[in-house]
């Protein structure tokens, strides 16, 4: 009888498990996939200065994706940001670096995405 009984048990954790892995496998292609919204643009009136010539080192990994440097308005001016590598969230998606556009007689900030 207690032999049936830990059959049975570990039946029921090994279902229990296998259910939970599924669900998670299913739900982390979603959670990766769900776009962000559109923040709201701070347009700002001075234009941004031309952009730095950068030194761009080797990829650390295949995934890495060069994410290049940029101008930030800290309030008073502008500060350049250098740039860097981000990680690729899958093989298929590309990397849209984020951009200054002319905006309401003013210039504003466009988030960079990947798509």
């Amino acid at each position: 009888m207690a032999k049936l009984f830990a059959t049975s048990s570990t039946r029921r954790h090994l279902a229990f498990a296998g259910a939970a892995l599924l669900a998670a496998s299913a739900l982390a292609g979603c959670v990766a996939q769900q776009p962000r919204p559109p923040a709201e643009r701070v347009v700002v009136r001075p234009a941004p200065p031309p952009p730095r010539v950068e030194y761009q080192p080797p990829p650390p990994n295949e995934r890495a994706v060069w994410d290049p440097g940029r101008w930030s308005l800290n309030g008073r001016e502008y500060v350049w940001v250098g740039g860097h590598y981000i990680e690729r969230p899958n093989v298929a998606m590309r990397w849209e670096p984020g951009h200054c556009v002319q905006q309401g007689g003013g210039w504003a900030w466009v988030e960079g995405r990947w798509y």
